[in-house]
């Protein structure tokens, strides 16, 4: 007997989902973060988390005393444990529940952070386990390939590109482990959101393994490259609140890395530097460069830091000259 094809997973973004405000600590179940988290329905929450984003967090779940478990074993905890997978069972009274949803600039809280996804699921901790650790590898040609999925922008760009592989969508959301999983919560603080990632139920069990296609490397790769120009842009507003851009601030940001890298420049560092001055001196800064030594300079043959240092040179002696 066949089956229909499945529907395509549903990816729903949830904006204006911000992480808790880090001021005197309020009841936050009336938050709409809070809400999408933690749900009185019979399955619990719990956090995927990257110990490369949260220092000491090995330490921090320790001392949570939480339920919690590392999806690496053997030779992969030894060699990549400083960038190990950790789920936790999250409760909602718990203090981590609280940091990990909080944002702010102070290290203990976590949201702005991005440090791992989180999911709502049935089956207990040690089935989820099991369940996630046949997904942190898939097939990518004739070798197999760790798998980063707890970065949130990652997991998103892949599970949106599975549209025509249903059966493979459905083996990110239960297995032979037992466990279910009923959503991926995937937070997105660059843009205030959190997308929320479901499945239909599937009518067998897929077999083989998950392969990593062409194209789903490509949007990984493209999705990594708007997470980094989304979090320019909001380092750009937070640095720069009082000074309105001369165009949308996406658009000059992305104009403007578009220009430094056919410049040489890579570095998101120097990329940052460009957009300050694009945002401060308008749209071709170098232009305001009395004698064109600016531009000169983004047109010179040299290695990448020594042509920002001679930018920022030059900058500094036009500022000079201004206040004299």
């Amino acid at each position: 007997m066949s089956h229909a094809p499945l529907p395509p997973l549903r990816l729903e973004r949830l904006d204006d989902h911000p992480g808790l405000p880090s001021g005197p600590r309020a009841d936050p179940s009336g938050d709409a973060l809070w809400r999408a988290v933690f749900r009185e329905d019979g399955l619990a929450t719990y956090a995927l988390l990257d110990a490369g984003r949260v220092p000491g967090l090995v330490e921090t779940l320790e001392g949570a005393g939480l339920p919690h478990r590392c999806l690496y074993r053997g030779d992969a905890r030894r060699d990549l444990g400083e960038a190990a997978p950790w789920l936790v069972a999250l409760a909602p009274g718990a203090d981590l529940a609280r940091r990990l949803l909080t944002g702010g600039p102070a290290p203990f809280h976590l949201w702005d952070r991005a440090p791992g996804i989180l999911l709502r699921a049935e089956g207990g901790l040690d089935a989820v386990v099991a369940h996630l650790r046949r997904l942190t590898k898939l097939r990518d040609g004739e070798a197999w390939t760790f798998f980063r999925f707890w970065e949130p922008a990652v997991l998103e760009a892949y599970l949106a590109g599975l549209d025509d592989r249903p059966e493979a969508g459905w083996r990110w959301f239960g297995g032979r482990e037992g466990a279910r999983i009923a959503e991926l919560l995937l937070p997105r603080p660059e843009r205030d959101a959190l997308t929320r990632v479901t499945a239909a139920a599937c009518p067998a069990r897929p077999v083989g393994p998950l392969v990593l296609e062409e194209r789903d490397r490509a949007r990984i790769a493209a999705a990594r490259t708007e997470l980094r120009l989304d979090r320019m842009e909001r380092l750009l507003r937070d640095t720069f609140p009082d000074l309105p851009p001369p165009e949308p601030l996406p658009r000059l940001v992305r104009r403007t890395v578009s220009r430094g890298q056919q410049f040489g420049l890579l570095q998101i560092d120097a990329l940052f530097t460009l957009c300050a001055w694009e945002l401060a001196y308008g749209p071709g800064f170098e232009g305001r460069d009395p004698e064109g030594r600016i531009a000169a300079i983004l047109r010179r043959d040299v290695d990448e830091t020594h042509k920002i240092a001679l930018l920022r040179a030059r900058m500094a002696e036009l500022a000079e000259g201004r206040r004299a």
